[in-house]
């Protein structure tokens, strides 16, 4: 009686399309995705359960399988060098990101007969970690997958290992921009920090960025002169840039577009970060924001060291009370992507201009709702201000509100 297994089947197909492509294997391949997500299904089936914790299984890992292996002195160098890339990779952070990388290296190193013949030689070993119904606790299946690996040994990768930002979710990659800029103190771009990933939010006029076309909004900044970006990097971007010391400077962008959509995993982080996908997409930024509803600007009242969302309340009670002295004055006002502007309707003068992260809440009247405000620090005197105003209409109170909540909730750097 034959012994096969579907997935061997897959694979199978899978080769055969690669080499009958006759050509070298990038990550623009379209039968590399399914090849690589065929490998994973492989390694990553039928573990045994390890031990029991608090009466719950824990199964072993492929990943820790992967790792226990490289500690073995007498395999390959390119094995043990994959999985070392994959372990000290800041891009990834679980297991199954650092697997998906593991394997793209072996691939292009030609190792990925590696594990398996070890688990085939180490029989023990195998019956350790696989059960026998899977095709690696199997040895005759695992021979034939061995048979298979060799054959993807005799095919040529040439991939970017270092386009590995989302492998923690997905083996669909991004397109990527690899740049070099001439020697600057700042790049002219502001990007806020989403799930460990730098959002570029905007792209100044005049600036090296917007000059070397590479920049858009909803991107994202990967690396800056080798560095990777991730939260740690907060507040000290431009510095990493200005380290160059007038040499070039070198970034690597993961761009937010595929060919004619944006990238999926991006969409739900472009929607976090406070962009509009739509914009987004048609290469558009809202950076000058739209305006407002007209409302009215009631004044500010000084909260001392007051923050909290029921200080609003508070303050637009005395307000009613005792109107200051600025008095009501007809606005409008936009929330825009670093800021909250306030405009005087009969002139178009700036009457303020408060930046997110200066804002620590807002809220409205429970009683009266078309009466809103929000507390900002002044940095002047130290102290914060609630500033009060009203609008007529409940939705659009509303909107301004829910903006600059999401506004405040995010803070944007320069770079």
């Amino acid at each position: 009686m034959a012994v096969s297994d579907p997935t061997l089947k897959e694979l199978k197909g899978h080769i055969l399309q690669l080499i009958n492509s006759n050509a070298v294997i990038t990550d623009d391949s379209l039968e590399l995705l399914s090849l690589c997500d065929c490998l994973e299904r492989i390694f990553s089936s039928g573990f045994h359960p390890q031990n029991y914790i608090l009466g719950l299984a824990k199964r072993y890992d492929c990943w820790l399988l992967f790792q226990h292996l490289a500690s073995i002195p007498d395999l390959p160098y390119g094995f043990q060098s994959s999985v070392e890339l994959a372990q000290t990779c800041r891009k990834v952070n679980t297991y199954k990101g650092k697997l998906r990388l593991c394997i793209r290296s072996l691939l292009m190193k030609k190792c990925i007969h590696v594990p398996v013949q070890h688990l085939l030689d180490k029989s023990n070993l195998m019956q350790t970690f696989y059960d026998t119904y899977s095709i690696l606790g199997n040895e005759i299946l695992s021979e034939i997958l061995l048979s298979l690996c060799f054959t993807i040994r005799s095919l040529n990768f040439k991939l970017q290992l270092s386009n590995a930002r989302f492998l923690d979710e997905t083996w669909l990659l991004p397109n990527t921009a690899s740049v070099t800029l001439v020697p600057c103190s700042e790049l002219g771009i502001s990007v806020v920090f989403v799930e460990n990933k730098a959002i570029i939010m905007t792209v100044q006029d005049t600036s090296v960025a917007l000059e070397s076309e590479s920049f858009s909004p909803g991107d994202i900044l990967d690396e800056i002169n080798g560095i990777v970006i991730h939260n740690t990097q907060q507040g000290v971007l431009r510095g990493i840039v200005r380290k160059a010391q007038g040499q070039p400077v070198t970034a690597v962008i993961i761009k937010s577009h595929l060919s004619d959509s944006l990238y999926p995993p991006l969409v739900p982080l472009i929607k976090s970060a406070g962009l509009d996908p739509v914009f987004v997409l048609h290469g558009e930024s809202p950076s000058s924001g739209e305006p407002g509803p007209n409302i009215t600007y009631l004044g500010y009242e000084v909260t001392g060291r007051g923050t909290d969302v029921k200080q609003i309340q508070t303050s637009i009670i005395r307000m009613l009370n005792s109107p200051l002295e600025l008095g009501n004055t007809a606005v409008c006002l936009e929330c825009q992507e670093l800021g909250v502007r306030v405009r005087r309707d009969s002139d178009n003068s700036i009457l303020y201009s408060h930046q997110y992260m200066q804002i620590t809440s807002c809220g409205r009247t429970v009683h009266n709702p078309r009466y809103f405000g929000y507390i900002v620090e002044n940095k002047e005197s130290a102290q914060f201000e609630c500033h009060v105003f009203y609008c007529p209409m409940l939705d659009k109170t509303d909107s301004i509100l829910q903006s600059i909540g999401q506004g405040f909730k995010r803070t944007h750097f320069a770079v």
